[in-house]
């Protein structure tokens, strides 16, 4: 084999290699959509792995490469609809507004998106009735990435002395959680309960 086709053969099969990873990441996003639609529509317990395959037009075992288990395939579909939204959310973070503006704006765009969602309220509907394993793992990733999310965003202004007071992720989340107003507001006591 002279050197110039040992080249060829090479150019070539990184090319095709190429070509299965884009093919792979496909199917996945495929498989991803046919999925939320489905739990969706007809919720986490009812669906299953053969519908994923046929609403994404591929086979059963293909999903099986992908996703170990039904319970894998919920979890990240919450985890790739929560990085949408934290990319949206993050987008609008004003960079001449105040911290605890952005802050409040986060929470309320999350605790927005979580209610007028579709699939998100299916998830929450179902699992208040059922509180199956699937939506359970599902939802403690998602309720963990925002945690971690927003306390990036705390240390970050922390670090550029954006916030003089530095409260834990948790009360940030807490604050997501419930409809409460925060105590303090740019270092003063708010007036409210």
């Amino acid at each position: 084999m002279n050197q110039k086709t040992g080249y060829v053969d090479r150019h070539n099969q990184i090319k095709k290699d190429r070509c299965e990873k884009v093919k792979g990441t496909d199917k996945k996003i495929r498989i991803l959509e046919a999925a939320e639609q489905l739990f969706t529509r007809q919720g986490v317990k009812n669906t299953t792995i053969e519908q994923i395959a046929k609403g994404a037009q591929i086979g059963k075992g293909t999903v099986y490469l992908y996703f170990k288990d039904k319970e894998a395939v919920v979890s990240e579909v919450m985890e790739y609809k929560w990085r949408r939204l934290q990319s949206e959310a993050a987008s609008r973070m004003g960079k001449g507004t105040p911290f605890l503006d952005n802050i409040n704006n986060l929470l309320h765009e999350m605790t927005r998106f979580r209610a007028s969602d579709p699939f998100f309220c299916k998830l929450y509907e179902e699992y208040r009735e059922l509180q199956t394993g699937e939506i359970r793992l599902g939802m403690k990733n998602v309720q963990l990435s925002v945690v971690h999310y927003i306390e990036k965003v705390v240390k970050e202004a922390g670090k550029e002395e954006k916030c003089r007071f530095l409260f834990p992720a948790g009360y940030w989340l807490f604050c997501l959680l419930n409809p409460i107003p925060p105590l303090f507001t740019n270092g003063r006591k708010s007036s409210g309960p």
